[in-house]
């Protein structure tokens, strides 16, 4: 379902997020809160305040690219995000043509296939970060999960995610903003209560929230603690799957001739006898 007024509250929390000192000026006198005003955006911009005020509101459903280029350029976007915006601005139209997103949550027997036969961990995620489909080396890799089937739930809502992810508190922000990317983009009806249980139920989890970071810092290189084999260092890849927008491939390799490496070949052993 498309959200009416995504684009107006990406850009209310971009304003709310850059300070006067970012785009030179005075941040003295009384604020009630440490981003820009309204007019001061407008004014960077070279907006009237009105039709600002439009944009926030979703009452402006027409902005042209100099606007949104304008607006890029007073909040410092990166090009990641500048990207989302842009799809989030040419999204009503798409919806209205009837070209909704697929979120299908069922992975290609044929992807299924091919990651099963991989000697490496491998898992493919939907848009709710609901884990679809894993080979054997993932299952093993991944055991302190259980039984939990939503790798964002577990993140923010077990304890035991916060000794599984060594770097744990660094590791949650791409978690958020791939569900914040996918709500804006098409599966808000499927994500509400993912949200509503992970808002209510993590403080962590609702401050990155109202950050509405999109962009996924990720560590290529990641820190695990496995009960059965200890710690373990892992370079992960992430794909989209061209056939199921929303879902991603996401693969684990260890450096040959590492401690992780004998650590991913025990767990091997272990997958192969059970």
């Amino acid at each position: 379902m498309y959200r009416a007024n995504a684009l107006g509250e990406f850009i209310r929390a971009h304003r709310a997020a850059t300070t006067p000192a970012q785009v030179g000026l005075d941040g003295g006198g009384s604020r009630r809160t440490a981003g820009l005003r309204r007019e001061e955006v407008a004014a960077l911009a070279g907006l009237s305040e009105g039709y600002y005020a439009r944009l926030e509101q979703g009452r402006e459903e027409h902005p042209s690219n100099q606007v949104l280029d304008a607006l890029i350029r007073v909040f410092q976007l990166d090009a990641e995000t500048a990207e989302h915006m842009y799809r989030l601005a040419r999204l009503k139209f798409r919806s209205q043509a009837g070209l909704c997103m697929n979120t299908d949550q069922q992975v290609s027997p044929d992807l299924v296939r091919l990651i099963s036969g991989w000697d490496i961990p491998a898992i493919v995620v939907g848009p709710r970060l609901d884990i679809l489909a894993a080979n054997t080396l993932s299952r093993a890799l991944f055991s302190p999960v259980g039984p939990e089937t939503n790798a964002a739930r577990f993140m923010f809502l077990d304890p035991a995610a916060r000794d599984f992810y060594r770097d744990w508190e660094e590791m949650t922000q791409p978690f958020v903003a791939a569900l914040r990317a996918s709500a804006d983009l098409g599966t808000a009806d499927r994500l509400k209560p993912l949200i509503d249980e992970l808002v209510s139920n993590s403080w962590e989890f609702r401050s990155l929230w109202a950050g509405y970071e999109v962009r996924m810092k990720m560590r290529r290189y990641k820190r695990y603690f496995h009960p059965e084999v200890g710690g373990i260092e892992l370079e992960s890849h992430h794909f989209s799957v061209n056939d199921a927008p929303g879902q991603r491939l996401i693969t684990w390799q260890a450096q040959s001739g590492t401690g992780s490496q004998e650590a991913l070949d025990f767990l091997r052993a272990i997958a192969a006898a059970e």
